[in-house]
């Protein structure tokens, strides 16, 4: 891929106001940090957009031709994009000046490979705990991507930042502990148990009350029957 480069025009007016005279313009500003640090410079909006667009990347670094600066070629990339929260338009950006011997810290974003064993065969539940590291190197060497296998993993696996897969120079500065995916097992819906019946007071106060009243109408029967056995008894003592 040939180099990327882009034209700007250094800032002499700062403020609000000079910014939106750029934005009506068709420019975007920006700031330039690094060997001086708080340049500011404005972009050609358009040609911005084409310039990213082509780049389709995080980490892309492109050159900076500044006019009429003395030290006018830059190597830089882009460490921040300021977005309109409606419109979704690009309002500012952090440029930051690389020297491509000198190695740079920036965040570098993970993907994963593959369908979990555990997912696929067991229902199991693929985490994702991180989404990208921070990894240190020369500016020449940082990856698009960090790719990790996960096709392997079953219920209760779990992969950590030790186990990224990492071209020589470059360094994880994540803790080597630190979990990147785990698998764990699918959620258990508890069966919802029947609601015991519980009487209404008035109910409840007939069955207590109609109890006893059973008990000594039973008692009441027995006795008859006690009186009519005498009643025989007697009547045989006669004859």
């Amino acid at each position: 891929m040939a180099e990327l480069e882009i034209s700007a025009q250094v800032r002499t007016q700062v403020g609000r106001g000079d910014s939106r005279r750029l934005r009506r313009a068709g420019a975007v500003p920006a700031v330039v940090y690094g060997r001086r640090d708080g340049l500011r410079v404005s972009l050609h909006l358009k040609k911005l957009r084409e310039l990213l667009s082509t780049a389709g990347r995080t980490n892309a670094i492109f050159q900076l031709n500044l006019d009429g600066e003395e030290y006018s070629e830059r190597k830089v990339i882009v460490k921040e994009i300021q977005h309109h929260p409606v419109s979704g338009d690009m309002l500012h950006l952090d440029l930051y000046e690389v020297s491509m011997e000198k190695e740079i810290v920036v965040s570098v974003p993970l993907r994963f490979m593959g369908e979990p064993v555990g997912v696929k065969m067991s229902g199991g539940i693929l985490g994702h705990l991180l989404r990208e590291v921070e990894v240190e190197c020369l500016p020449g060497r940082i990856p698009e991507f960090i790719s990790l296998e996960v096709s392997q993993l079953e219920i209760g696996d779990a992969l950590h930042v030790r186990d990224l897969p990492v071209q020589e120079g470059i360094r994880i500065l994540n803790d080597p502990d630190e979990a990147v995916v785990s698998i764990s097992a699918p959620a258990v819906e508890e069966v919802a148990k029947p609601a015991e019946e519980v009487p209404v007071e008035g109910e409840a106060a007939e069955g207590a009350a109609a109890q006893p009243a059973a008990e000594a109408g039973k008692e009441k029967e027995k006795e008859k029957d006690r009186d009519r056995d005498k009643e025989k008894e007697r009547g045989k003592s006669k004859d």
